[in-house]
């Protein structure tokens, strides 16, 4: 019963960590996402000054 409980409560950690780590990852993606979209609308915009 013990063994069980102690299993249990590190599954739980665990899967909490995951999910920080999965929400850390998800707001990276979504800023290299927003980065690479900011870049390509600078680029875009050099072409359009450049005669």
């Amino acid at each position: 019963m013990l063994r069980f409980e102690k299993r249990e409560r590190r599954a739980r950690g665990q899967r909490a960590e995951n999910a920080a780590l999965r929400e850390a990852r998800a707001k990276s993606e979504k800023t290299k996402s927003r980065e690479r979209c900011a870049s390509r609308n600078e680029s875009e915009e050099r072409k359009d000054k450049e005669p």
